[in-house]
């Protein structure tokens, strides 16, 4: 049985749309608002593994703040970590996690890629 958890920010469509999406297979669903519980340093980087991605991966390069504070500066690993911790707009979104597999549910259809209800 999948422990599903969506990582949510209620103001983006797309967010909504996946949270919609889940809802409507499961009602077994924890639901985390991101933007106001934060998440820990070694919770991002678990999701990072779980998703498969380099923390650069998880940034959304279209926000405007990227593109006016991070876009022209590297970053390590690390420091990209920490960056979004300290910006959580910047995490693309929604997450959605079940077990140990995640995916960033953009387009709900994504969903079904680590699950089978």
């Amino acid at each position: 049985m999948c422990k599903f958890v969506i990582y949510h920010n209620p103001k983006c469509s797309r967010s909504r749309a996946a949270l919609n999406y889940l809802l409507d297979k499961t009602k077994q669903l924890e639901i985390r608002k991101y933007m106001t519980d934060a998440f820990s340093f070694d919770e991002l980087q678990d999701l990072l593994q779980k998703l498969n991605l380099r923390p650069f991966q998880l940034v959304r390069t279209k926000d405007e703040l990227y593109k006016n504070q991070f876009k022209t500066i590297e970053l390590s690993d690390m420091a990209w970590i920490e960056t979004m911790l300290q910006y959580p707009q910047l995490i693309r979104r929604p997450i959605v996690v079940c077990n140990d597999m995640a995916v960033i549910a953009e387009v709900p259809d994504n969903i079904d890629k680590i699950i089978s209800i």
